[in-house]
């Protein structure tokens, strides 16, 4: 079995990633480039599952994630990972802050930093990943710059922390989707869950609620259609956590809604709102049902 997540190794995705399978040995993890990589990578069966992160409490949605999960129909979200997010601030050994010009990370981990930067009157260089900015600066041993991220990428690096959670909003979370094939063809070779692991999963979250990741696409465009759509769920007593609108790809001004309902697959009020949406002439498609687990940084 392995695992892919959005690498570099030191990424907060890595921390996601070994909490969810914590069972398995290291080198079972296997970073990728991208989010679209990762996805790519379990539809294709070369791993047995991945994971990405999907939404940050400060910077919203990452529509990388849930657009590439529309767009590969093998694709299941099984579990959700929440992680409590920590920036810190990495330097060289022989670096002293105050000569300090320059801050190095992934756009996200500048924007949650965005008070601590213009404080100090920092440059800002953005990098695909904040383990990526890690790297670099470990190779270049730059004094003049930091670099921004999770204490394990400075372990990774050889960078010392200098300053600790300096993220302008202290209750900053991201959760991460771990995404297999779907149960539908889980029977294909080498993408199937171990039934040790399948045991394990069920066993985690035995005490806690489930939630139903949905998108309806409309059928048509006229007044009042999400309100309608809303109200469906609304009617059978189904709890909306989460909604988001994206657009069809098919023409300016037409969006299919991702919706996060309260409650499994297995509720048969969740299953007579899909029939009636479908009834009315919209379209809908599972992404997943799962429950969260929580972890640290």
């Amino acid at each position: 079995m392995m695992i892919a997540f959005l690498g570099p190794a030191g990424t907060f995705t890595e921390t996601a990633a070994k909490n969810a399978f914590a069972d398995l040995s290291p080198e079972t993890f296997q970073p990728m480039a991208s989010i679209p990589a990762v996805l790519e990578a379990v539809a294709q069966g070369h791993v047995s599952a991945g994971v990405v992160p999907m939404e940050n409490s400060i910077q919203g949605t990452v529509h990388v994630t849930i657009d590439g999960l529309l767009s590969h129909p093998r694709l299941e979200i099984v579990e959700e990972v929440l992680l409590r997010i920590e920036q810190h601030l990495m330097v060289t050994e022989q670096t002293r802050t105050d000569q300090v010009t320059e801050v190095w990370s992934h756009p996200q981990a500048l924007a949650q930093c965005r008070a601590f930067i213009l404080d100090r009157g920092l440059c800002e260089v953005q990098f695909d990943s904040t383990a990526a900015a890690a790297a670099e600066l470990a190779k270049q041993q730059r004094t003049d710059v930091a670099v921004i991220g999770p204490k394990s990428a400075a372990t990774e690096h050889g960078l010392s922390v200098v300053q600790s959670d300096i993220a302008d909003v202290s209750e900053n979370w991201t959760r991460f989707a771990v995404v297999r094939i779907n149960r539908t063809e889980a029977a294909l070779p080498g993408v199937a869950p171990t039934e040790k692991n399948a045991t394990h999963e069920a066993s985690r979250f035995a005490q806690q609620d489930k939630k139903t990741m949905l998108v309806v696409i409309p059928y048509g465009n006229f007044p009042g259609v999400l309100a309608s759509i809303l109200n469906v769920f609304a009617t059978l007593g189904l709890n909306l956590c989460w909604i988001e609108s994206r657009p069809t790809r098919l023409r300016l001004g037409t969006y299919q809604f991702f919706v996060e309902i309260q409650t499994g697959t297995e509720n048969d009020s969740l299953q007579t709102a899909i029939s009636v949406l479908e009834a009315y002439g919209h379209g809908t498609r599972v992404l997943g049902s799962y429950e969260r687990s929580v972890v640290s940084s």
